[in-house]
Order: C-alpha cells, then structure tokens, then sequence
C-alpha cells in the first residue's frame, strides 16, 4: 500500500524507471508513518 502511494502522482515514470532510491526512501517513511496511526 505504501509504495502504491508513492507511485500514484506519476505511475509511467516508476513503469520505466523502477525501483529507485526516491521509491524506496518515501516507501520506507510512509510505512513507519503508518505504524504511528491508531485505528479508530
């Protein structure tokens, strides 16, 4: 879900251009943003 997010404002450019740094980098902060939020 979290790399989904990343990809989202332009998924053609992560079609070509993969796995980048950038992609790996936000993926890992929303993934332990996410482990922060409680659910109601």
């Amino acid at each position: 879900a979290a790399r989904l997010a990343v990809m989202l404002p332009n998924p053609a450019y992560y079609q070509k251009h993969g796995n980048t740094s950038y992609l790996r980098s936000r993926t890992r902060t929303i993934e332990q943003r996410m482990r922060l939020v409680e659910a109601p």
